[in-house]
């Protein structure tokens, strides 16, 4: 994302800008669902989070 925003700055404001404009607009919509799906798919195959993979004497200590 701050490739494209490097790039908008250093193109003159014509169809390319608005092209680049679109882009990061595309990317910055879609990245958190893409996030999310992966998250959830991990999830959903068994795979544990930092919490969950902590011995249970060390999780009392850090509540």
């Amino acid at each position: 994302m701050l490739i494209i925003g490097g790039l908008l700055l250093q193109t003159s404001f014509d169809l390319n800008t608005a092209k680049l404009g679109f882009i990061l607009l595309f990317l910055m919509v879609t990245s958190p669902t893409a996030s999310h799906a992966l998250a959830k798919s991990a999830r959903h195959g068994g795979l544990l989070t930092l919490a969950e993979t902590r011995p249970k004497d060390k999780q009392e200590h850090t509540q």
